[in-house]
């Protein structure tokens, strides 16, 4: 049998090697997805052959390319990850061979070429890609000039790197109310279910924005239920005003839905990665009482890191992609280029213990999977 997949945005168990560090192998679970082994003896019984490792070194993309979506894995055997609009492009795209993580290829063309007609250029945002039903399903942010805020619509396409074609008429998430909604997030549950996580852009008019999650129709191009409210920023925490950026994974030896969030302010230093932990997808969700997990280190050209997404292919649900400010390449204008960063989360303890390790610049970071046969 090969290397484990996952789909991506399918939940999965989230776990890790650090570093040079050498954690626990993994096994097949009968579920399909991977997990670690308790012991020698039933490795050998799983079959476990050998451990692989790579390397890579942050960034991994050095060019703007901000709020990286979920890598998805390609026909072709190459991941592809999407990003927001940047040199002239609506949505950005890049890929990898398949486990190699340390060297992205970023693709020269625009996966959105054509925005729908509600939709004002050069506000794009947040791209999160997942092939459903045959077809790849692209849940992005655009502007709706009509309404002048932020919200999401859908594209479809048969390729993975596009073209992806929105033919919608207004966007099919866009609660006025509440400011907008950005930064969707499409997880598909163990049952089956597929869900939406979203947040909406209270702070873009003055309001208190909040993290939301909403059932989708099995085909994902259109919702099943109502939203439910999962949690706003704290009051006078490390996360200011601010709550963005929704990402999901089954974690704690899939006992647990892990929801990594950004906070505070896009636009400094003080921006960073939190954790909250349900039983449920739908939660109750309660934020870790270790957040922020990952924060800026202007030391190690990490400045301002979020918009987090995980890599999900080859049993790898462990590595996060992110951006960050290059306080090294642009010192006299810090907040304007966003490269792609990964990450991999130690993962020791309980969910409520999740952290990501110090990530630097231009330092080499390891990381391992297992094949069985």
């Amino acid at each position: 049998m090969p290397a484990t997949s996952i789909q991506p945005g399918v939940a999965a168990n989230v776990f890790a090697v650090v570093g040079n560090t050498a954690q626990a192998p993994l096994v097949e679970t009968p579920s399909g997805l991977p997990d670690l082994a308790p012991s020698p003896a039933s490795a050998a019984a799983a079959n476990l052959t050998k451990r692989s490792c790579s390397s890579f070194s942050n960034p991994v993309i050095a060019h703007d390319f901000a709020d990286p979506s979920s890598p998805i894995l390609g026909d072709d055997n190459y991941l592809y990850v999407f990003a927001t609009n940047s040199f002239g492009r609506n949505i950005q795209v890049a890929r990898t061979l398949n486990s190699d993580y340390g060297k992205w290829e970023l693709m020269d063309q625009d996966a959105l070429p054509v925005l729908p007609p509600w939709a004002g250029r050069g506000r794009v945002w947040a791209p999160e890609v997942a092939k459903i039903d045959g077809q790849y399903v692209m849940y992005y942010t655009a502007r709706n000039r009509q309404l002048r805020l932020q919200c999401t619509s859908m594209a479809t396409s048969e390729d993975i790197a596009g073209p992806y074609n929105d033919t919608s008429s207004t966007p099919i998430l866009c609660p006025s109310e509440l400011g907008g909604a950005i930064d969707p997030y499409q997880i598909q549950d163990t049952d089956g279910q597929r869900y939406l996580f979203y947040k909406s852009d209270g702070n873009a008019v003055g309001m208190t924005p909040y993290i939301w999650v909403q059932p989708l129709t099995v085909d994902g191009l259109s919702f099943a239920g109502p939203p439910t409210r999962l949690f706003g920023p704290s009051a006078n925490t490390w996360e200011g005003s601010v709550v963005e950026a929704p990402s999901v994974n089954l974690c704690d030896q899939e006992t647990s839905y892990c929801l990594f969030y950004s906070a505070n302010n896009a636009y400094g230093p003080q921006y960073a990665v939190g954790l909250a932990v349900a039983s449920n997808i739908t939660g109750p969700y309660v934020k870790s009482s270790t957040n922020p997990v990952l924060t800026s280190n202007r030391g190690n050209g990490i400045n301002g890191p979020g918009g987090q997404s995980f890599v999900q292919a080859n049993g790898e649900a462990s590595i996060a992609v992110f951006h960050s400010w290059d306080s090294q390449v642009h010192q006299n204008d810090t907040y304007w280029f966003r490269p792609m960063c990964l990450a991999v989360l130690s993962t020791n303890a309980t969910a409520d213990s999740l952290s990501f390790p110090d990530p630097e610049f231009g330092v080499s970071s390891e990381y391992c999977s297992d094949s069985t046969s």
